[in-house]
């Protein structure tokens, strides 16, 4: 019988056993404590012993004011778990069975389980429903290569997911020869899957908390182009909509996707500006609003330009992804080429991993932008209002002082009268 012993007293001078059975049991209380119970039950066969026994627990678990039937089966529950212990096979797996049923017998709602795989697809699905289609693509990426590191151990129970496989992982990434920034990437959406798992109380813990993100002093430093460089791109584009882009970048300073995809109503002729959410920080809901340039408006003037506000500004690039190996990232990396101007390779790919580095991409227009306007004296609030950067240490990054800008800062240092010293 789960839950009762039935046993009998010894005789303290004989040994003999007394007649007349007695019960112990467990009962857990209202206030959630347990009473150890042991009674007489005056009966002297096993079978009435059983039913007195019951009854009893019965009887006092309603004076106890706890409920019987919760009571009776989280306490049969534990009994079956401790039998399986007693013959030591209580597996992890059966122990973390056992919680999910005393906390679905107390609560009323069943815990669904999972496994890595599961959590990580079902996770994904969330994501998709309101999420956008670059960052849809990078936690695809990110949840595919975490799948293929782990191998058959996806298949494992959601709550057996260790810190030190995580670690691994952004180790290994290192050592396929991702840059740190890259590899942090994937480290942020892996630990931003598993936060989610222990909101939904299927984690006590998130395993990826302590893994420690890499230092990124490997990152890519952008070189700008010069304007002759900036030319040979204008005469080298194999279209208007790619001269077009050209111009938002470096007299704009939009980022590739942003330029490809503006649309006629962020173009204002009257007021002679341009006014758009960049995709990075769209989060943020922030407009930027950039005058035009005498350049960027001529080419504007002549561009046809919808009178319908949702039409796209260049609508040839529009539909293309920046990444992939027909993106638009690529296309400009080609067109580069064929003007002559050298990408100057940071680090080659090797074996299938990782993949190039260039110093120089359509991103170094930003670059372009932002450092000739420093070397135009133009003030770094002003610059930071018009790249729509937050702090001044990521506009320093995007500054590149030309060396006649430099020379021109220290020629107003006044000059000193050497005679006025001794020798």
């Amino acid at each position: 019988m789960i839950g009762v012993s039935l046993f009998r007293r010894p005789n303290r001078k004989t040994g003999a056993s007394l007649p007349g059975y007695y019960c112990s049991f467990r009962i857990t209380g209202a206030d959630g404590r347990q009473r150890q119970i042991n009674r007489q039950t005056g009966k002297t066969t096993k079978r009435e012993a059983e039913a007195f026994a019951v009854a009893l627990r019965e009887s006092i678990l309603k004076e106890a004011g706890a409920g019987e039937e919760k009571s009776a089966l989280i306490y049969a529950a534990l009994q079956e778990a401790a039998d399986l212990a007693a013959r030591h096979e209580l597996t992890a797996d059966l122990a973390r069975e056992f919680l999910a049923k005393f906390t679905e017998i107390e609560s009323g709602k069943a815990i669904r389980g999972y496994t890595i795989t599961q959590w990580l697809d079902f996770w994904l699905d969330n994501k998709k429903v309101a999420g956008k289609p670059a960052t849809l693509a990078r936690y695809k990426n990110a949840v595919a290569r975490f799948k293929s590191h782990l191998g058959d151990r996806a298949a494992d129970r959601l709550e057996i997911l260790a810190g030190a496989d995580v670690q691994k992982f952004r180790d290994k990434l290192r050592a396929e020869g991702r840059s740190a920034k890259t590899t942090n990437g994937y480290l942020k959406d892996i630990r931003s899957c598993l936060t989610s798992a222990v909101k939904e109380g299927l984690l006590p813990r998130n395993p990826a908390s302590n893994v420690a993100t890499l230092s990124e002093e490997d990152s890519i430093q952008r070189e700008p182009f010069t304007p002759d460089e900036v030319g040979k791109l204008l005469s080298s584009a194999c279209s208007a909509d790619w001269r077009g882009v050209i111009l938002m970048g470096v007299y704009g300073g939009l980022r590739l996707g942003d330029a490809a995809s503006l649309k006629a109503g962020n173009i204002d002729l009257v007021k002679n500006c341009l006014s758009y959410m960049p995709q990075k920080t769209s989060r943020k809901r922030k407009i930027l609003t950039i005058p035009l340039h005498p350049s960027l408006e001529d080419f504007l003037l002549k561009h046809p330009l919808s009178d319908d506000p949702a039409a796209s500004l260049f609508p040839s690039l529009a539909k293309t992804s920046v990444a992939g190996r027909n993106g638009l990232s690529l296309q400009f990396g080609a067109l580069m080429e064929f003007a002559g101007i050298c990408r100057n390779v940071i680090k080659q790919a090797s074996d299938g991993a990782g993949r190039t580095q260039y110093a120089r991409s359509f991103h170094s227009l930003r670059h372009t932008f932002t450092s000739l306007l420093a070397n135009a004296n133009v003030s770094q609030e002003l610059r930071m209002r018009l790249t729509g950067h937050t702090t001044k240490e990521i506009n320093d990054i995007y500054t590149h002082i030309e060396l006649e800008s430099l020379k021109k800062a220290i020629d107003q240092i006044p000059k000193l009268s050497i005679s006025k010293y001794p020798k």
